[in-house]
């Protein structure tokens, strides 16, 4: 039991009879009980005195003239879990004492058997008492445990002044080497490539599917900067991320990674920020992918990657350069092509800059074999593309290992400023050993090209839309497609004109409006990219 102050059990009687009361008060003096009650009869008085007092026991008539015993259970269970509850009745039924038990009450006493009252309220007070006994057990072990907690945290600062408890340190030790070494196989383990940066841009993790890519052992990069490991030579989306605040706790991200063998791969990673236990920000977390093998299925060119055009002509390698310039692009063409050839290949437009290689330095716009990295550096820091047309003539002057260290040194220099980097090379001129060797540095074409033709992720978005809206036989006007895009008719005109160039659309006049449909290039760089 739980008694008061002065010793007697503290009970709240619900009753809306004096006389019944004075029955159950002497039911329960009966059974040796000291009391101190208070009697209600509304829903009203039972809320008030179980906001303003604490007792050790409800009983409860369970008819009353305005609410009944199973109303007044409901009320003191909104109040408290663990006050004990008895019913008590001169007519309840067995479905409605097995409710009342169920919703909560301790117990049931039938007004015709009140001998029960007094070894009911007893045992429902010692019950009660038990739980509270619980609890406070409970949580004092929690307490415990919380404290517990705290002190481990401080317990390898409390291991150094403390010689007396060496062993419980080491014990610590052994469990958090334990603990590193178990989350190290796991991410050693993992086939993603994943790695951790911490606030001060040096690397904290390096796993083996990274080792394996990179061929980078991790005591080759661990606590080194980013910055300074050539693997990241040509991140600079990554590094450019690292720096930018507020741009993750989580993002998704592209970059490259150069292997030891100056292979570049194509990464695709989500970073996260790495929280401690306070939750200030400690580093990023990066967990990616090499998307290099299926790099068609990425369906565009990458920013800041070399790519190689294997064709005998130059006609295509112009065609997909022209493409990506008027997709915004400034441009610049270095070539061994002779003045006319070059008037007649390329349009009339202030964003391509022409480079004609000669060892005539008189010639205007000519720039020697040895002077290209210099006005590739001049060219500007902006998103660009750059076209070399001319590796027949570079190989003949300078020799195949210089014309290799001069793509190896455009394709870096160039990776840091997102540049697209394309080579054209007659497979006609060079042995295989040789084209392997480039091919190591320069990626083949997506294929999303078609006959030589690269179109930007929107430009593609909208290409489908109207293969769709034709197949559907439904007209579509340039104000459709601006409200489908939410772009401006200036916009819609100028995609409508590059993809109307580069062949993949005719457009016809239906009455007042011009309306685009697709031609069979068109339909065919759809249906390639479906299958990739």
């Amino acid at each position: 039991m739980s008694p008061g102050e002065d010793g007697a059990a503290r009970v709240l009687l619900v009753e809306d009879s004096e006389v019944d009361a004075i029955l159950l008060m002497r039911e329960l003096e009966k059974a040796g009980l000291d009391l101190d009650m208070i009697r209600v009869e509304t829903e009203d008085q039972l809320r008030k005195e179980l906001s303003v007092g604490k007792f050790d026991v409800v009983i409860s008539d369970f008819i009353l003239p305005h609410f009944n015993g199973m109303d007044a259970l409901l009320v003191v269970r909104e109040k408290s879990d663990d006050l004990p509850f008895i019913l008590v009745s001169g007519k309840i039924g067995e479905e409605q004492a097995a409710e009342a038990i169920r919703n909560g009450a301790n117990d049931y006493i039938m007004k015709s058997n009140l001998v029960r009252l007094g070894v009911a309220v007893k045992r429902a007070m010692e019950e009660a008492a038990v739980k509270r006994e619980r609890r406070k057990a409970r949580d004092e072990l929690e307490r415990s445990m919380v404290e517990l907690k705290s002190k481990t945290d401080q317990l390898a600062e409390t291991n150094r002044k403390m010689k007396a408890e060496m062993e419980e340190r080491k014990r610590a030790q052994g469990e958090l080497l334990k603990s590193r070494e178990y989350m190290k196989s796991v991410i050693d383990s993992a086939p993603e490539l994943i790695f951790s940066v911490d606030k001060n841009m040096r690397i904290g993790t390096w796993n083996k599917s990274l080792q394996r890519l990179t061929h980078l052992e991790e005591k080759e990069v661990l606590n080194r900067s980013v910055e300074k490991v050539p693997a990241f030579s040509a991140s600079s989306d990554l590094i450019k991320a690292l720096k930018t605040p507020n741009l993750i706790p989580t993002m998704k991200i592209e970059f490259t990674i150069t292997t030891q063998q100056n292979v570049k791969k194509i990464i695709q990673a989500t970073g996260s920020t790495i929280r401690g236990s306070t939750d200030e920000e400690l580093g990023t977390l990066f967990i990616g992918r090499d998307i290099t093998p299926n790099i068609e299925e990425h369906g565009r060119l990458i920013e800041g990657m070399g790519y190689l055009i294997k064709d005998r002509g130059t006609r295509a390698s112009i065609d997909l350069f022209l493409s990506l310039v008027r997709a915004g692009r400034e441009g610049m063409f270095i070539t061994r092509s002779n003045p006319t050839l070059i008037s007649s290949l390329l349009p009339s437009t202030s964003n391509i800059r022409v480079a004609r290689l000669s060892q005539d330095m008189g010639e205007d716009g000519s720039v020697s074999p040895t002077g290209i990295l210099d006005i590739v550096n001049d060219f500007g820091t902006e998103p660009n593309v750059i076209l070399l047309d001319g590796g027949h003539y570079l190989v003949a002057i300078l020799g195949f290992e210089k014309f290799l260290e001069t793509v190896f040194q455009l394709s870096e220099t160039l990776a840091k400023r997102r540049t697209i980097f394309l080579v054209r090379i007659d497979p006609a001129l060079l042995d295989e050993n040789k084209m392997a060797f480039i091919e190591n540095e320069l990626m083949i074409l997506p294929s999303q090209k078609v006959e030589d033709v690269v179109i930007e992720d929107e430009v593609y978005s909208l290409l489908r839309f109207v293969h769709e809206q034709n197949e559907n036989n439904s007209l579509v006007s340039l104000k459709k497609i601006s409200s489908k895009f939410d772009i401006s008719h200036v916009t819609v005109a100028k995609r409508i004109e590059n993809l109307e160039a580069d062949g993949l659309i005719y457009v016809k006049k239906i009455g007042k409006q011009r309306a685009p449909f697709l031609t069979e290039k068109g339909k065919t760089l759809l249906a390639k990219r479906r299958a990739a």
